[in-house]
């Protein structure tokens, strides 16, 4: 989940390998991927539709389609500069912007709950940060910094009003 949300939010053209969208395991070639389920007449079960995937599909199938919205939404994110705001060992913390919008993306693969100050760019203060994926906390831009809490082993996104992330 972590690697499609990074694969969908950075710079480039993303890529998604048929199957990633529902989860789907592979080994070693020849047995890197098998068959997607369904799509062809006498399939036992079709994850072409919500009914033909497991639990653990569907999940994975919501959540790409939700990054792919986010992305399609935002043409920062589509077509923006990158900025790295934040890395360690466990979290890349980075901004995608253009001159209508700038959204803050930080991936967290900790076990744990992280607490992030980051720096932001051309951002009064007391601009807003609002959720756009992953979280429903919003925040405050305050002496150009904004502190976020990002829950373990997921990824989030937030838009911050008024500002663009360009350093100046």
């Amino acid at each position: 989940m972590l690697h499609t949300a990074f694969t969908l939010m950075v710079r480039g053209t993303p890529q998604l390998y048929y199957g990633e969208e529902i989860a789907m395991e592979g080994k070693e070639d020849p047995d890197n991927r098998r068959d997607f389920p369904g799509g062809f007449p006498g399939d036992s079960r079709n994850a072409f539709s919500a009914s033909g995937r497991t639990t653990n599909e569907q999940r994975m199938w919501q959540w790409t389609h939700d990054w792919l919205a986010l992305r399609r939404q935002h043409a920062a994110i589509r077509q923006g500069a990158q900025t790295d705001l934040f890395y360690d060992d466990d979290v890349y913390a980075f901004s995608r912007h253009n001159r209508e919008e700038n959204v803050i993306v930080i991936i967290n693969r900790a076990k744990d709950l992280k607490s992030l100050s980051l720096p932001v760019f051309d951002v009064a203060d007391g601009a807003a940060v609002t959720p756009l994926i992953g979280s429903q906390t919003n925040a405050k831009v305050s002496a150009g910094t904004v502190n976020l809490k990002v829950p373990p082993q997921t990824a989030v996104a937030y838009l911050i009003a008024g500002g663009t992330g360009e350093r100046r």
